[in-house]
């Protein structure tokens, strides 16, 4: 066999490299041509579409055939590599020019994609909060929670039992969130459950009252635990607890309650604000740290502190937008009321004095009411 011949290697190489080159400048020049603007870039296209043909090797051979002198295997490259030279020269020169007379078209196009940009980080930031709310498991430590079908069977034993107050204790101690929210069928339960609370408070409003403060309601209370929730149902959860319980206190305002009935009034006003003031600053500290789980896979660092964990701290580079910070805050202000923090402040390095703080109108933790459509109902 006889060796290679160096020389032919070398051309066939070269060959390979200008059909490549070749192609991409000429589609390069035909995408510039096809261009809305600048309009001036489109003779220019037409001139990169023929130094890539100038860079073919078919293109090298015509010219050989048409003009012997051409005929040398370099020709043809290194004339197209001169029209090349002199498109990319006249595209920036054009390009820099048609930037300088038409700044508002290059304003709107940075602002379009800066616009791109905050919409996928502000569907990122959506997903984080609805991931925070669900983000741990529902079973805590040292409670097992019923499934769906053994939950509504208990509800509806106690409800049939005329306990609709246990009925409806077993459903919030075991329906997550989003089950309460969304399944047709535990919603239904929960109205007929609520339908029959009030139709039992209208019979004997004295006698039935201060009876239920003494046997559901502080009991209910009481037995709210005072340590840290393992997940975000299980703080909604305790809140709901805390939202019923003056919700049945608003409701005895409107009776004409007997002594009795009015002391019951009074423990159960005090018994909601102790259990409050004692729960809050945990939910709030809870919160920061399950939140914070799922915020440290997208590079948010999320800090409770101050007295009685008022104070909420998120630190992240998406926060160096001043759209991002609102539409964060946007998504979690009403959790962020609930719990009723005082204070919420974003900065993008931690420790910078550049940062924007929220203040939040939120009530005090001993003070004893509900949330209602953004706005909280106090009840004395």
């Amino acid at each position: 066999m006889q060796p290679s011949n160096p020389r032919s290697l070398v051309k066939t190489s070269l060959g390979l490299i200008g059909y490549a080159l070749g192609s991409v400048i000429a589609l390069s020049g035909i995408s510039m041509v096809s261009a809305a603007d600048p309009p001036s870039l489109r003779p220019v296209g037409l001139l990169l579409v023929v130094a890539g043909l100038l860079l073919m090797p078919p293109t090298g051979k015509r010219l050989g055939e048409r003009w012997p002198k051409l005929s040398a295997w370099y020709a043809a490259p290194v004339l197209g590599g001169l029209v090349l030279t002199v498109g990319l020269a006249t595209t920036l020169i054009v390009t820099a020019d048609w930037e300088r007379k038409h700044p508002e078209i290059v304003a709107k196009r940075e602002a379009d994609r800066k616009a791109r940009q905050d919409a996928a980080r502000a569907e990122e930031q959506a997903k984080v909060h609805s991931e925070a709310e669900n983000a741990a498991p529902s079973v805590t430590a040292g409670t097992t929670h019923l499934d769906r079908t053994a939950m509504l069977d208990e509800a509806r034993s106690a409800l049939k039992a005329n306990q609709p107050e246990r009925a409806l204790t077993i459903v919030y101690d075991n329906a997550p969130s989003e089950m309460l929210r969304t399944d047709a069928e535990v919603k239904a339960l929960v109205e007929q459950i609520e339908a029959r609370i009030k139709a039992n408070d209208a019979l004997a409003p004295n006698s039935i009252f201060a009876e239920k403060v003494r046997t559901y309601w502080l009991p209910q209370i009481t037995g709210i635990a005072t340590t840290a929730p393992a997940s975000a149902p299980d703080i909604w959860n305790a809140i709901t607890k805390l939202e019923d319980a003056a919700r049945a206190l608003e409701a005895s305002n409107a009776m004409m309650l007997d002594q009795a009935g009015k002391d019951a009034q009074r423990k159960l006003q005090k018994a909601i604000a102790v259990k409050q003031r004692a729960l809050f600053p945990i939910l709030r500290a809870a919160y920061g740290k399950i939140v914070g789980q799922v915020m440290w896979e997208r590079d948010i660092d999320v800090r409770v502190a101050g007295a009685g964990n008022r104070r909420i701290t998120w630190t992240g580079g998406l926060f160096a937008a001043r759209a991002n910070i609102a539409r964060a805050q946007g998504g979690a202000q009403t959790h962020l009321l609930r719990l009723r923090f005082t204070h919420s402040s974003y900065e993008w390095v931690r420790g910078i004095s550049e940062r924007y703080t929220y203040t939040m109108d939120a009530p005090s933790d001993d003070a004893v009411g509900y949330w209602d459509q953004g706005a909280f109902k106090a009840v004395r």
